[in-house]
């Protein structure tokens, strides 16, 4: 059987016969894979998408988000920007990128910037010495002690956990945001030097 797409036959894909009996009418529905345990597929905007691929440039940053879980909220008093908060080993953490910046502050004016292909829609990127500025009063970064049990775990243990960091959406293999924390994976080398 084959199927025509943009004017070209075509054989089906998985994502067209697992979604071609269910309606894509309601933005951010979820539907399970039936072939592979943990996926699902998400609609938007009347089309149906897949969770095994990263889907930072496709889908809003509230998608991102589990929606099993009830999350907190930060407001900046900066600028108003409100943002997700979440539970994770006893400590509140934002389950968001900050996107503060602002003109007259010479540590962001320089060291704050957003990504070329998602601009500043999931946040910004901000050089090491201007991160901490970049933090509202009463929020810091994480530290070492913060993020120990991470890094001093085994290469099998790391391999079950680092999933259930990450947002199902990401595009991570068996990702679960168990946490809430929904980190979002991103690709490539920035012009500051670090990975995105």
């Amino acid at each position: 059987r084959l199927l025509c797409q943009n004017g070209t036959w075509a054989p089906p894909t998985r994502l067209y016969y697992e979604t071609h009996n269910h309606a894509c009418t309601v933005n951010n529905t979820r539907i399970p894979s039936d072939s592979v345990p943990g996926a699902f597929y998400v609609c938007h905007e009347g089309k149906w998408y897949s969770s095994e691929t990263n889907k930072l440039d496709t889908l809003p940053q509230e998608y991102f988000f589990n929606p099993d879980l009830s999350y907190g909220t930060m407001t900046d008093p900066r600028d108003g920007k409100q943002y997700k908060t979440t539970t994770y080993k006893n400590q509140v953490w934002m389950a968001q990128n900050i996107d503060y910046y602002s003109e007259t502050d010479t540590h962001l004016k320089d060291g704050a910037k957003c990504a070329p292909f998602i601009e500043c829609d999931y946040g910004r990127f901000y050089k090491r010495s201007a991160a901490k500025y970049a933090c509202p009063t009463g929020w810091r970064l994480p530290t070492q002690s913060d993020v120990s049990h991470l890094v001093d775990m085994s290469y099998t243990d790391a391999n079950n956990y680092m999933p259930k960091l990450f947002s199902q959406l990401s595009g991570v293999r068996k990702a679960s945001d168990d946490f809430g924390l929904s980190i979002l994976k991103m690709y490539g080398t920035d012009s500051y030097g670090t990975e995105t």
